[in-house]
């Protein structure tokens, strides 16, 4: 009996120690340089949400970003209602590979199409774009997301020539293209 309680303490504390480790004492430094090409795309930032993105810190400590308690993989990127201002974004934020939730909502794209490199991301559960001064199409391969079960492309410059690509998305529960031109628009649902 006693060896089997002194096993358990050891394993609770091996346990303990990993998961320390794994909660953000250190992120992935891949997923780090990710974030900070990202960053470097930003032009204005009026809210300083990227100022606590140091490189002497740990990311997962960053603003706007959550990480996976055991794994430190970043999971989470909500930067919406900040008002960032880019003309592009960095493809970079495709290493994010275990990144489930992306909010750029309520910034500044300046126009910008959405990025194709989006549809590469198929981890995603959440997208929102909503009112980021995205323009253009949206491009065919969001339909890679089969995870998304949230995708927001509202009120942005966008248009649609083909909805085929929402029928791969079977887990989606929400779905909102208000304003969003449809006109042209082939294989509606």
């Amino acid at each position: 009996m006693g060896r089997h309680i002194i096993t358990g303490f050891a394993l609770l504390f091996f346990l303990s120690k990993i998961t320390k480790l794994g909660s953000c004492e250190g992120c992935i430094e891949s997923e780090r340089q990710a974030l900070f090409k990202f960053k470097e795309s930003i032009l204005h930032d009026p809210h300083k949400i990227l100022s606590s993105w140091d490189p002497k810190t740990n990311c997962c400590l960053w603003d706007g970003r959550a990480c996976h308690d055991v794994t430190s993989h970043i999971l989470k990127l909500n930067l919406s209602f900040h008002f960032l201002e880019a003309t592009h974004i960095d493809p970079s934020l495709t290493e994010l590979q275990n990144l489930i939730y992306l909010d750029l909502s309520w910034n500044n794209f300046n126009g910008v199409p959405i990025p194709i490199s989006f549809g590469s991301m198929e981890q995603l559960r959440y997208l929102s774009i909503y009112y980021a001064n995205f323009t253009g199409k949206i491009p065919a391969n969001l339909g890679n997301l089969t995870n998304l079960k949230f995708l927001d492309l509202s009120w942005n410059y966008l248009q649609i020539n083909d909805m085929n690509w929402v029928s791969k998305l079977q887990p989606l529960q929400h779905l909102n293209l208000n304003g969003v031109f449809l006109d042209k628009a082939h294989n509606l649902f």
